[in-house]
């Protein structure tokens, strides 16, 4: 990921804090941002969003399906 550019973990004036993990659509890769400034919490943000990372790179050959479009059975019973 590093490589491809994919992580921007650095600390900047005016970077919103916090951290997020994104996938591209297109290219269905992830990209993590963070904002680090060298505390324990970074270690456990950057763990957690590679966590998201790792299942988009999982599933990234697999074909995309809409499941959230469909409604489970739970919802059509409370009707």
């Amino acid at each position: 990921m590093q490589d491809l550019r994919l992580l921007d973990l650095a600390n900047r004036k005016g970077k919103a804090p916090g951290g997020y993990q994104s996938t591209l659509a297109e290219a269905r890769l992830p990209f993590i941002f963070m904002n680090a400034v060298g505390v324990q919490r970074d270690v456990e943000t950057i763990l957690h969003e590679a966590g998201h990372a790792f299942h988009a790179l999982a599933a990234q050959k697999r074909p995309c399906t809409r499941t959230a479009t469909r409604r489970s059975s739970f919802a059509r019973s409370r009707r």
